[in-house]
């Protein structure tokens, strides 16, 4: 599955990774979307394998998942350009 995660700070992701988010108590992790929502910002395609990401499912009715930065680091990624 193809998930994106949109941002302002691209060069420090590229740089050091993907970092957990921790403004969403309980859930920590990286806030990804299943389509590249906010043109004009820098965003990440990763490719997320079916199961994995339904575990990490956190609302349903807005397809957003909530996914570890340690697990986004080891999957394939890509820099999309609009």
């Amino acid at each position: 599955m193809k998930l994106y995660h949109c941002t302002d700070a691209g060069d420090e992701l590229e740089r050091e990774g993907f970092l957990d988010s921790f403004l969403a108590e309980p859930k920590h992790g990286v806030f990804l979307s299943d389509r590249p929502a906010q043109i004009g910002m820098f965003t990440i395609e990763v490719d997320v394998p079916d199961d994995l990401a339904a575990a990490y499912l956190a609302d349903a009715r807005t397809r957003e998942w909530c996914i570890p930065a340690e697990v986004l680091n080891i999957m394939p990624r890509r820099r999309v350009i609009d």
